[in-house]
């Protein structure tokens, strides 16, 4: 007898993953590293390359449901003041005013035009959202018929 699973989204495909083999959850997340793999180096490339320490810290992680791309480190406290711009001063973040203050920026105020969408991460998925959207159908496709479901369109 065959059991129809329909799936809605990806929290009900998961869930019956992790109804068939604990081994196809990490399988789910290749595919979602995978997918954002793509907007990760988009993301490099944007990345403006003075010492590469910027470009460098731009990785793809996920979890179980969602993978996400993102940048900046301990090292790189200033990533999102590159990214979205903003105030550095006083009253702003310490990091980034240590860092202004070592570039020698305006007396330890710099100020960089502030864009809600950013200059790196959020363009780079606009630019590959195709591409993210074709990687996550056709790696799911693949991990639902790899692990016995039977996958129709609609």
């Amino acid at each position: 007898m065959t059991e129809i699973v329909k799936i809605e989204g990806l929290a009900d495909f998961q869930a019956a993953l992790r109804r068939m083999d604990g081994q196809s959850q990490k399988m789910l997340r290749v595919v979602l590293n995978e997918a954002a793999e793509i907007v990760a180096e988009a993301a490099k490339k944007k990345a403006p390359e003075k010492t590469g320490a910027l470009r460098n810290s731009i990785r793809a992680t996920s979890q179980q449901r969602y993978a996400v791309v993102s940048g900046g480190s301990s090292r790189v406290p200033y990533f999102g003041f590159i990214d979205y711009g903003g105030t550095v001063g006083r009253a702003r973040s310490s990091e980034r005013y240590r860092f202004a203050k070592r570039k020698g920026l305006a007396g330890a105020r710099a100020v960089r035009e502030f864009i809600p969408t950013g200059r790196i991460l959020y363009p780079a998925f606009l630019a590959n959202e195709a591409e993210v959207r074709k990687a996550m159908e056709q790696g799911l496709t693949k991990l639902a018929r790899d692990v016995g479901f039977t996958v129709e369109n609609g």
